[in-house]
């Protein structure tokens, strides 16, 4: 389990082969409170990635002395922007080229692999660079600010779509539960639903709703996503709420982003249709009395709605 509120400064991996230079980087962070491991070459900086989370990797180019063409580092750093594109690369070296550089820096997808490329000549701005890019990788994570912020009237958390983390098995109440608090959003003032993390903010993943599924991907929570729009609330809603997905560490979570409804939502239960609205942290159901007021005064139009098939 990952925790978005972080304890210490940060987490941070040196891969350098030179052990005078492993040495007194590590002394830099260690005195500044941060949680520093080592690797002297490419393949023991892959193994701890795969074992540890890193938010920070300080990278030399060159792993190899005794082979002046070694550019293991370069490798390393695109190597780990696919394994885990959270973390922030920072390159140090002592044989910087312009085609280095520009390899490091150059906008790949509409971002760099690294964020930033000094010469260990520099070694005394490595702390400045360090907590730039702390600092952007703590901006960059939508779900991670999201979970700063704890539940409220625009924000809910769900632990699983499908799963029940505690039965160990495909709950129809947990699936019907998300239906509600999207419902809710929709007939409120919109908001964000984070699937994949607990009420305390502790990030789970969605892996265990991937191994409940035909499909173990987010392609297939995606379509497990659709089918439970389409049956409580009807396919066509679908146009107001925005799936998407964010890795935090080595784990998915899911960020349903949902949009105000147009007009009054109606979720269906069994052979009824039930009203619910987002107020503070809590989604609520509305009595018919209860229904009506709040769509008067919440659509201008009073809400005039033709109820549809539920896609079924």
């Amino acid at each position: 389990m990952i925790d978005c509120h972080p304890k210490s400064k940060g987490s941070i991996l040196v891969v350098d082969d030179l052990p005078d230079v492993r040495t007194t980087v590590l002394g830099l962070l260690l005195d500044e409170g941060y949680k520093v491991r080592s690797a002297s070459n490419r393949a023991n900086a892959l193994e701890l990635i795969e074992a540890e989370r890193f938010d920070v990797a300080i990278l030399d180019i060159r792993l190899d002395e005794t082979d002046e063409e070694n550019q293991d580092g370069l490798l390393l750093m695109h190597e780990i922007r696919e394994r885990d594109p959270n973390i922030a690369i920072l390159i140090m070296t002592a044989y910087a080229d312009v085609k280095m550089v520009r390899e490091a820096l150059q906008p790949v997808n509409g971002s760099a692999p690294a964020l930033g490329f000094l010469e260990k000549t520099e070694i005394v701005d490595l702390l400045k660079y360090v907590e730039l890019a702390l600092n952007n990788r703590q901006t960059k994570s939508v779900v991670c600010n999201l979970i700063t912020q704890g539940e409220n009237e625009h924000l809910e958390f769900k632990s699983s779509l499908r799963w029940d983390l505690n039965l160990g098995v495909v709950s129809k109440v947990l699936q019907q539960e998300v239906a509600i608090t999207i419902a809710g959003m929709l007939n409120a003032n919109g908001g964000n639903l984070l699937i994949g993390v607990s009420d305390d903010g502790t990030v789970l993943g969605l892996e265990h709703d991937f191994q409940s599924l035909r499909k173990k991907n987010a392609d297939g929570f995606q379509l497990a996503l659709i089918d439970i729009i389409r049956n409580y609330l009807g396919v066509e809603k679908m146009t107001h709420i925005h799936p998407s997905f964010e890795d935090v560490g080595n784990q998915k979570v899911c960020m349903i982003s949902v949009e105000p409804s147009p007009e009054p939502v109606f979720l269906a239960m069994g052979n009824s249709y039930e009203f619910f609205v987002r107020v503070g942290n809590a989604t609520h159901r509305l009595d018919v009395r209860a229904a009506m007021d709040y769509r008067r005064m919440h659509w201008k139009n009073g809400g005039d709605y033709v109820q549809n098939s539920f896609g079924r």
